[in-house]
């Protein structure tokens, strides 16, 4: 995903522009300053310091092609029903089905009609079964990263779903103005490497202010979390 993304920053620079990168050594910056070194072909470190370097390269003005696989897919079933699920490597699990959401898909209550939310919606599978089993459901995905909007609406396109849609959002922002009846939400626990439940107890609060009266909210999690 990050060198997909690097190429299409470098795509868009103007002739001679410089593209600047900071990373650090144990994340995997050194790894990629080699890479784009060979495929490049010039590359300098501005500065390093306490495991972390700042690149500078200016890429080539006809950019070689980038030799990574294309996405993968599984299929899942959840409920009796079958999701294609497009694999990206910038989304939570890969794109996959994580265990902690199959949990969730497994004791939830799905109703036929209803406003649906999926906070933090990741690959889109909770909010893609509830709008499955509820065809007269009008479902929202939410989630802060562009790679996860991106496999959302790939995967809801793909399942041919209609009654979904999905919107960059800070939290609840983007629904504020919304009740649901149905809140379905697969929190992160993770800050880069270091666990934090900062963005789960901040949805948590959220919830509150979009919940419908007599509104159902799940919420999954490790055990070790202690969020009841």
């Amino acid at each position: 995903y990050l060198l997909t993304l690097l190429w299409q920053v470098a795509a868009r620079l103007k002739p001679g522009g410089s593209l600047f990168i900071v990373g650090a050594n144990d994340g995997g910056v050194r790894s990629l300053e080699k890479r784009l070194r060979e495929a490049w072909g010039n590359m300098s470190v501005l500065a390093y310091k306490k495991g972390h370097r700042i690149l500078q390269t200016q890429p080539p003005a006809k950019l070689p092609a980038l030799e990574i696989e294309g996405p993968a897919e599984e299929t899942v079933e959840l409920h009796g029903e079958s999701f294609v699920l497009t694999l990206h490597p910038g989304v939570f699990a890969g794109g996959a089905l994580d265990p902690a959401a199959e949990l969730l898909a497994q004791v939830a209550e799905f109703r036929r009609s209803g406003a649906v939310l999926d906070l933090g919606c990741g690959n889109g599978i909770l909010g893609m079964l509830a709008a499955q089993l509820g065809p007269k459901c009008e479902v929202t995905l939410l989630d802060a990263s562009a790679s996860a909007l991106a496999a959302a609406s790939e995967n809801c396109r793909r399942n041919h779903l209609t009654n979904t849609r999905v919107l960059p959002s800070d939290g609840v922002a983007a629904a504020r103005d919304q009740r649901f009846d149905l809140v379905l939400c697969n929190p992160p626990f993770h800050q880069q490497r270091t666990h934090s439940s900062a963005t789960a107890l901040r949805f948590i609060r959220e919830v509150g202010e979009v919940l419908a009266p007599r509104g159902r909210f799940y919420l999954v999690a490790n055990q070790f979390l202690r969020y009841e």
